[in-house]
């Protein structure tokens, strides 16, 4: 398997391994990725799906082809989630069919029985729902998470894949595109997740956030669009899977941080390392439920992450589950990026009885009904394994989460004709208010910094620090006639109180810089210059064959936009990595990405080579 989360602290990387073959078996050994369907004991003899490629002729034209139009007969044609269609095919047509440069998979159809327990589906389900070994060849459920919400924070989703029959849906694509799989990591997340054949949550809607590219590997500003795209959007009862991890990554905890305060319940893959899950970000968090994985014998995999940070274990050995090669094909998955959608299927569950249980609850309510004192090898993890059997069966009571200490409020100060705030901060949290601020012309803006390279918008804030350590605050508030105003402050956020002014604004705001021409790229070209944290960025030499029809730029503090030539201001002179992705008319897609310090920078970042090619 390969352990794509070790080095990786400027970019972020997917938290699973590869994929092997599809019939799972209780190994921790990998192969090569074939996609196959997996055997069922309900199958109706002689009776097959036939799954046409795309821009393969219709369905009457391929029978037609193989002289088959007399003796069969299509009771079944689909169009909208495959191409193709069911039929009694007899033995001696079946390899005829399936050597057709134009058929993608011949599948054997099977019975299907509305009775709430599943069989056939590889031992990781069979696993979660009983206590003890040995495993009783069934899955039973009592729930199914119907109208629960599960976001998928990934590489994608294959939305016509038969596992999700039509749950399946784009919510956003930080990348640009429309949110289809094309590495088959997030397909066989979302899959475990909420697949209707391998998944735990069977009738939850699945919605996919692209954040990876095909070859798996994004930056930290894209995961962060993610998240607050997640934050903004989602629809409740709501549950999001980040089966992804970066080394200790404030700025990513705060942003998880905050996306749980506005009700979203995380699920994240505890990491591939054999090393502590404490070092990884956002898995460190107290309120996420940080997932480790076990094999088919309850022992730790031997490349599971562990430590006090995982919250508990599940299966992530040989899971079964949907791949992206096809509307049918799946594949055996190894990786704590297996074992978190299991648990957020989990949820799912749990919130379709619960729809308004806080994140809190939530947690509380999965972890505090695992099973206890079977897993192996748990290098200081504690002892909890996923279970589901409880959930809507009124087997087992969720203890009560404690109630969350309500945060603190900044007090009351005159107003100011400029900037004003006042702010009180208790155990690190710290809630900020400028709504005295009251310039003459009002204000048209609020630009916050804390300090931790986060960032924040509005009258008022309340933010949550990393550490008791001491952080710079500022904030600018811009009035509706253009002049700005800031006020800031050094403060320890272990405990403090106070208050900042300002009516003085800048006496002359700083030139808009203009970047120095480039000539023309045949991919993506960009030119750029900054001057006092304002840069202004040119792409106008971007001429890739067939054109440009969009750009996508990521400027690094958690803000993006789109155009051809954008301007921003950064909070602070740090450095910053920004990227521009472009989409051609062919649907190739260029990125290019450069670190810069805003105070005083200019140059260019250009690559003729796309990352995507459809």
């Amino acid at each position: 398997m390969r352990h794509l989360l070790a080095g990786c602290f400027g970019i972020l990387c997917i938290a699973a391994c590869n994929d092997a073959s599809t019939a799972p078996a209780p190994s921790q050994a990998s192969a090569p990725k074939a996609p196959a369907v997996s055997p069922s004991a309900d199958a109706w003899t002689g009776h097959y799906i036939v799954v046409l490629k795309s821009g393969a002729p219709s369905s009457d034209a391929l029978v037609h082809r193989h002289s088959l139009s007399k003796q069969l007969k299509m009771d079944q044609r689909f169009g909208t989630v495959m191409r193709g269609f069911s039929a009694a095919v007899t033995d001696d047509d079946i390899d005829s069919l399936r050597n057709d440069p134009d058929v993608e998979s011949v599948v054997q159809d099977r019975f299907v029985h509305q009775l709430g327990t599943e069989t056939g589906m590889g031992w990781a389900l069979d696993r979660v729902d009983q206590k003890l070994m040995p495993l009783n060849g069934a899955f039973a459920y009592g729930a199914t998470g119907a109208g629960v919400n599960i976001y998928v924070v990934d590489g994608g989703i294959r939305y016509t894949h038969t596992e999700f029959g039509g749950r399946a849906k784009l919510a956003y694509d930080a990348l640009g595109g429309d949110g289809s799989d094309c590495s088959g990591h997030g397909t066989g997340v979302a899959g475990i997740a909420g697949g209707s054949v391998h998944g735990v949550a069977k009738d939850a809607t699945i919605w996919s956030v692209r954040v990876f590219p095909c070859n798996g590997t994004t930056t930290l500003s894209t995961i962060l669009a993610g998240v607050d795209w997640v934050t903004a959007n989602h629809k409740s009862p709501a549950v999001a899977n980040l089966s992804l991890g970066a080394a200790a990554a404030p700025i990513l905890d705060s942003a998880v941080e905050r996306s749980i305060r506005a009700g979203v319940s995380y699920v994240v893959a505890g990491g591939n390392n054999n090393g502590d899950a404490c070092t990884m970000s956002p898995g460190k968090l107290k309120d996420v439920i940080n997932v480790g994985s076990t094999d088919a014998s309850d022992t730790r995999a031997s490349w599971s992450n562990y430590g006090s940070c995982i919250s508990m274990f599940a299966p992530g050995v040989a899971v079964a589950s949907a791949d992206y090669y096809s509307d049918v094909s799946l594949a055996s998955w190894n990786g704590t990026s297996m074992s978190a959608p299991m648990v957020a299927g989990a949820v799912a569950l749990y919130l379709q009885g619960h729809p308004t249980a806080t994140p809190a609850t939530v947690r509380s309510a999965i972890v505090g009904n695992s099973t206890a004192a079977t897993v192996k090898n748990l290098s200081g993890s504690g002892d909890k394994m996923l279970y589901t059997a409880w959930i809507g069966s009124g087997t087992a009571t969720p203890p009560p989460a404690a109630p969350p200490a309500p945060p603190p409020v900044a007090p009351a100060i005159p107003t100011v004709s400029g900037a004003a705030v006042s702010y009180n901060c208790s155990k690190n949290v710290c809630a900020f208010d400028a709504s005295a601020s009251k310039p003459k012309a009002g204000v048209s803006s609020y630009a916050w910094t804390f300090g931790d390279g986060t960032f924040g918008s509005g009258s008022k804030w309340v933010h949550t620090y990393p550490s008791s350590a001491n952080f710079t605050w500022s904030v600018k508030i811009v009035d509706k006639a253009g002049k700005s105003y800031s006020a800031g402050k050094a403060i320890t956020p272990a405990s403090a109180t106070g208050a900042a002014t300002s009516t003085v604004p800048p006496a002359t705001p700083p030139s808009t810089p203009v970047p120095s021409p480039l000539a023309g790229v045949g991919g993506v070209g960009v030119s750029y210059k900054c001057v006092a944290k304002l840069c202004v960025f040119d792409a106008s030499a971007s001429q890739p064959t067939n054109g440009v029809t969009a750009y996508y730029w990521t400027f690094g503090d958690g803000m993006t936009a789109t155009g051809r030539n954008v301007s921003h201001t950064y909070g602070s002179a740090a450095s910053y990595t920004w990227h521009v992705s472009i989409a051609t008319g062919t649907g190739k897609k260029y990125l290019t990405i450069k670190t810069i310090t805003p105070a005083s920078a200019s140059g260019s970042s250009t690559s003729i080579v796309p990352y995507y090619v459809p």
